[in-house]
């Protein structure tokens, strides 16, 4: 019997609510919610000790990305109830965002091996950045915006986008780029891909990954090839 493990932010939206309606629905499932930054990581450390061999992450990407942390390279599946404000990286793996259709996809428990991506040690799935240096694993940054538009998930690199301008007019036509679909063409933006990257900076620039702050610079980006299983829609 696959036992599966829930961990919850219950500052999420609505989350107490629609957790209570499907513990309703389900048997065999422990839902455990956190109490505070880094307490999701924690837990699904538990969890994997434990022997699930599922884990879930119910909240927004912050809440998926320390449950990513805490799953590492273990060989258990992750899935995602999406519940957050952007919910990037469920948008990215076409789940939806519907509850129930949600948990309709976790037991058909169909899964697929992604690469997992790091940033000084720590994992990240959709995307990091430091200063104007982002690094994709999947093709949408902030929403719906494929910045990374030739991403793949599976295929161990990094989509790197390098903005060579930095003053308000260049963000503000950067800005207009992302949302038309033209940024990769601007002269001024350099894309490409790589295995390793390694980010310097002369001032203590924040990281940032899976839209949570995860360090400063100096970075070192690397990807392991399809290490991370994801349960996904048919």
């Amino acid at each position: 019997m696959n036992r599966i493990c829930i961990i919850a932010n219950p500052a999420a939206r609505g989350v107490k609510a629609r957790l209570e309606h499907l513990q309703r629905l389900t048997r065999n499932v422990v839902i455990k919610t956190t109490s505070g930054p880094g307490d999701a990581e924690a837990q699904t450390e538990r969890a994997v000790a434990q022997g699930y061999e599922t884990i879930v992450a119910a909240g927004g990407d912050g809440t998926i990305n320390e449950v990513v942390n805490g799953i590492g390279t273990a060989h258990v599946a992750l899935g995602i109830l999406p519940m957050g404000t952007v919910n990037v990286f469920a948008l990215e793996l076409g789940i939806p965002f519907n509850l129930l259709a949600a948990w309709k996809v976790i037991r058909a428990r169909k899964t697929r091996a992604i690469d997992l991506a790091s940033a000084n040690g720590h994992l990240f799935v959709q995307m990091a950045g430091v200063s104007f240096v982002l690094v994709g694993n999947g093709r949408f940054y902030g929403g719906p915006f494929a910045l990374f538009s030739e991403a793949d998930m599976q295929d161990g690199l990094l989509d790197i986008c390098v903005f060579r301008s930095m003053n308000y007019l260049a963000l503000m036509r950067y800005l207009r780029g992302l949302l038309f679909g033209s940024l990769t063409k601007f002269t001024d933006v350099e894309y490409f891909k790589a295995r390793h990257l390694v980010v310097k900076a002369d001032r203590h620039v924040p990281l940032e990954a899976d839209g949570e702050l995860a360090g400063h610079a100096p970075v070192e980006f690397s990807v392991r090839r399809r290490k991370l299983r994801v349960i996904v829609p048919e």
